[in-house]
């Protein structure tokens, strides 16, 4: 298991939280998931906290062919924000189903920050 945390001191407080409860199947990285390419590998599951956009190619290619991405979403004729899982269909092509309302989510920003 992988989270990747654009924020520096984020990804050292959970390296060490895991560190301290024993936890050896994950690991964190700091790093810019929206920036990072298929280079990284490809993920079964990824869950995004935080507002996306709905083109937003580079994360969804980090995604395995029968893996499921969720994360929040503005609906484009509501605009709220909504709960989504995507998932790629037998044709290749993303397949949203909605899972409820959101709230207040802010935007995820690219590039790395030292600290918060």
């Amino acid at each position: 298991m992988l989270s990747v945390e654009r924020c520096q001191s984020l990804a050292l407080e959970a390296s060490a939280r895991l560190e301290t409860f024993g936890v050896k199947n994950a690991e964190v990285a700091w790093a810019d998931a929206l920036a990072a390419g298929p280079g990284i590998g490809r993920f079964d599951r990824i869950i995004v906290h935080g507002l996306i956009e709905a083109a937003h190619q580079p994360l969804f290619d980090l995604l395995a062919a029968n893996g499921a991405l969720v994360a929040v979403m503005v609906d484009e004729a509501e605009g709220d924000q909504r709960i989504v899982r995507l998932s790629y269909g037998a044709d290749g092509a993303l397949i949203p189903s909605e899972h409820g309302p959101a709230r207040s989510f802010m935007a995820l920003v690219p590039g790395l920050t030292r600290g918060l």
